[in-house]
C-alpha cells in the first residue's frame, strides 16, 4: 500500500499540475473567460462549456462554480 503521506503530496502534485495548464485567455472571451478556460483545457467546444454554465444557472451550481473558478483559474500571461 501507499504511504498516507505519498498519497496526499501525489494528490497535490496532480492538482498542481492541472491547474498551471487551466488560464483565462487574454481574448476570445465573453465575460471572465473561465468557460473557454476549461473549454480549451479539456478539447471542449467553447459554446457547448458555455451552454453547461446557462444550463445549471438556475439550478444554482452554475454561477457559484464560475465566480470560485473566476478566482482560482490565473489569467494568460503575455
Amino acid at each position: 500500500m501507499v504511504a498516507s503521506g505519498a498519497r496526499t503530496a501525489a494528490i497535490g502534485s496532480t492538482v498542481a499540475n492541472v491547474a498551471s495548464r487551466l488560464v483565462r485567455p487574454g481574448s476570445g472571451k465573453l465575460i471572465a473567460g473561465v468557460c473557454a478556460a476549461l473549454a480549451d483545457r479539456f478539447g471542449l467546444s467553447r459554446g457547448l462549456v458555455r451552454l453547461i454554465f446557462v444550463k445549471f444557472g438556475p439550478v444554482g451550481a452554475g454561477e457559484p462554480a464560475y465566480i470560485i473558478l473566476w478566482i482560482i483559474i490565473p489569467k494568460e500571461r503575455r
